[in-house]
């Protein structure tokens, strides 16, 4: 095989695989993706699960949102540095996909840049051996979340939890940082008296920021540790909760009372501080001399030694406001559920300016005449109705069209995560059982609720969220579920059918997959999920099908171009679909490009997840339905290997030696080798018919991601760095 072009030939062939498979990657859900179709999506890069994630991190830019799919990335034993900065305009975030369950990132991640963003991700600690094994540190352990020298760095809305060393997050020379809305729990060396002064939730060393809206919850020492040279740091709307000393300090590290640096200008305030094995808060006789740290219209409650410190030593340095503080039972819930309960002295009592616009819970501040203190707010207490969910998140007493067509949105998986009850009033049907009694909902939300909330519409009946059936039910909003005997069933599910009709292709053809429906004519809304594998198909584009007065709504929006699986939801326009003699009708058209797999049968089936299998009646009932799966088989033979080499190179031209090159195949899996010492590099044995993504690291300069799809040997693949 030629192994060697002519620089004409390589031009177009980087010209036409980059634009043309920029595309394919991004609607494939590839480990990276460069974002080229939509100018501002959610998600400009997307990384499935596995290994990969340091080169993934380094390969987003300002501006760039880079969403990690639900499962885990990383692993322990490992560390991550994450070395590119945003701008405070354009700033870089690394998030949860939209819709899914939090992506679990393990090993130590280590945040070198500035003005980047972290949000709805789940670090599950310990993170393993990522540093020197010590007596004290036996494990060669680190914080999960290592913040140093970074600025305007965001933490908000995750979970840090299981930290065997040290700290859930660790922060060091880090300005305006910003910790919001995390719940930061069981970090530290548990049994291990070495742990005892050391592991925390949040150790604050040094910097300014604000720490806002968390549960700190059960950290082996301290929940908040301001130490050594915290200063300028809010501690504002936080629930501090069970930790293995006091729930917050402001302390130094030196000897001589009085020296310097010493944290100062530090607020905490708004806090519900209780039950925490120490005092609510507390500094030592090394903060004698500091001044601004001020403790205020905080909410202390049951922490053992005394929840604010008689010992004089342990208040230096701290401008404690007594008559702002109050001592009392914030009333939680329950003992492990910290929202608060009608008559807690904390409703209300938030000073201003210190709250935040919305709770822990994304509910709306205040509530009521003022803020509440902590990091929950307590809803108001208003009606809610089944069915009614538009405007979010309380409704607005009426059911209409706006409230199905959120619903039917809810059903195929979009605008979650819920907030407030609106899961509850958005799953009302069936409305009755088969006994006639109200029970508004199944536990889902699917065509059953969408036909629902119709027919409470055309009604205008208000049925109260979960509350009794009423004493008359008006005709048309829900009857009780009708009983069929199970041969009358069967018959039923025999005669109303769906169907994935099979097809087949090559890689690079664009195929027509079809869901067609066998009707009775008494089916009003049908929903159903559809899975496939991405990394063989890459969903083009889904239509309605051949039946009058259908509408379809699906998963797909900007963040989620080509969802896996897809969630479906049919409606007919306030009708029934057509009996057509029980013939086949066609439903929905979905267009797939085959992009892998050559020599294999790629099954694409029915599925509940994240849309729920159900066909509805008229009066929003379930309806009987047989669900048939197909397949796309994908003709050729199993893939080649091919080598790829080339060279890296400085803007001038002059080889880069010992730089990293991370080539990332379509499931995430990432090979990775170094330059030599004239910047030349190779891989061998790379699977051919598949797309993949080049990316170098090297220090100093900064080189453009490469997108390829392989079909034979490449020489000359070059990296040029950036002027």
């Amino acid at each position: 095989m030629n192994t060697t072009r002519s620089p004409r030939t390589i031009i177009l062939l980087l010209i036409r695989t980059f634009l043309l498979t920029v595309s394919v990657l991004l609607l494939a859900n590839l480990s990276v993706v460069q974002a080229q179709i939509n100018p501002a999506p959610a998600c400009t890069k997307v990384k499935l699960p596995g290994p990969g994630l340091r080169a993934f991190l380094n390969t987003l830019t300002p501006g760039d949102v880079g969403c990690l799919r639900a499962g885990v990335h990383g692993a322990r034993d490992t560390y991550a540095v994450w070395y590119p900065s945003g701008t405070p305009s354009a700033p870089i975030t690394l998030k949860g996909y939209p819709g899914e369950s939090m992506p679990t990132i393990l090993g130590a991640l280590f945040l070198d840049g500035d003005n980047l963003i972290l949000s709805g991700l789940l670090f599950d600690g310990p993170t393993g051996r990522v540093t020197t094994q010590t007596t004290e540190n036996p494990n060669g352990e680190q914080s999960q979340l290592f913040i140093e020298g970074a600025n305007n760095v965001e933490v908000s809305h995750c979970v840090i939890r299981n930290n065997g060393y040290h700290a859930g997050i660790f922060l060091a020379n880090a300005y305006n940082a910003r910790i919001i809305g995390n719940y930061i729990h069981d970090n530290g060396r548990f049994g291990n008296p070495a742990g005892a002064n050391l592991d925390h939730g949040i150790y604050f060393a040094s910097g300014s920021g604000l720490i806002a809206n968390n549960l700190i919850e059960h950290n082996y020492a301290w929940g908040v540790h301001l130490y050594p040279s915290a200063s300028n740091v809010t501690v504002q709307q936080n629930t501090i909760i069970k930790n293995g000393r006091s729930g917050v300090i402001i302390d130094n590290d030196c000897e001589t009372p009085g020296c310097s640096p010493q944290p100062t200008n530090n607020l905490v305030v708004n806090n519900i501080i209780a039950f925490n094995k120490h005092h609510a808060f507390q500094s030592s006789i090394r903060l004698t001399g500091a001044t601004g740290n001020v403790i205020k219209n905080n909410l202390f409650w049951g922490n053992e030694a005394g929840d604010i410190p008689t010992d004089e030593r342990l208040r230096r340095g701290l401008t404690y406001v007594n008559q702002n503080n109050n001592i009392a039972d914030p009333r939680f819930v329950a003992a492990s559920n910290y929202r608060l309960q009608s008559g807690s002295p904390a409703i209300d009592a938030a000073l201003s300016p210190y709250t935040q616009p919305d709770d822990y819970d994304f509910i709306p501040r205040p509530q009521g005449a003022a803020s509440d203190i902590g990091a929950f707010e307590q809803q108001a207490a208003v009606p809610s109705y089944e069915a009614d969910v538009t405007p979010r998140s309380n409704g607005n007493g009426v059911v209409d069209a706006t409230d199905s067509q959120q619903i039917e949105r809810f059903s195929v998986g979009l605008d979650k995560p819920y907030v407030s009850n609106e899961e509850q009033r958005a799953d009302c049907a069936p409305r009755f059982d088969s006994g006639g009694t109200f029970v508004g909902g199944d536990g889902r939300v699917d065509a059953l609720d969408v036909q629902q909330a119709e027919l409470y519409s055309v009604n205008g009946v208000r049925q109260p969220a979960g509350g009794p059936v009423p004493t008359s039910a008006p005709e048309g909003i829900g009857t009780k579920q009708s009983s069929l005997s199970r041969a009358a069933a069967e018959a039923a599910a025999a005669a109303r059918t769906l169907t994935i009709e099979s097809t087949s292709g090559s890689i690079g053809d664009t195929v027509v997959v079809n869901i067609s429906a066998e009707a009775l004519g008494d089916e009003f809304g049908y929903s159903f999920s559809i899975d496939y594998d991405s990394t063989k198909l890459m969903l083009v584009s889904e239509q309605k099908g051949t039946i009058a007065g259908e509408s379809l709504t699906t998963n797909i929006d900007a963040s989620n171009p080509s969802p896996d699986p897809l969630g479906i939801s049919v409606r007919f326009g306030g009708e029934a679909i057509p009996a057509n003699g029980g013939a086949k009708q066609v439903l929905v058209r979905l267009t797939f490009k085959i992009i892998g797999g050559a020599g294999t049968i790629s099954p694409v089936i029915f599925t509940s997840t994240p849309t729920n299998q159900a066909t509805s009646s008229q009066q929003a009932q379930p309806l009987v339905t047989s669900y048939v799966n197909g397949n796309v088989t994908i003709n050729g033979t199993t893939a080649a290997s091919v080598a790829v080499a080339g060279r890296v190179l400085s803007a001038r031209g002059r080889g880069v030696s010992n730089a990293v090159v991370h080539l990332i195949n379509q499931k995430g899996e990432v090979q990775t080798t170094r330059t030599n010492s004239f910047g030349y590099y190779a891989f061998l044995n790379v699977a051919t018919g598949e797309s993949y993504v080049f990316n170098v690291y090297a220090k100093r300069y900064q080189f453009n991601v490469q997108v390829i799809t392989l079909t034979e040997d490449l020489a000359e693949l070059n990296f040029y760095a950036q002027p």
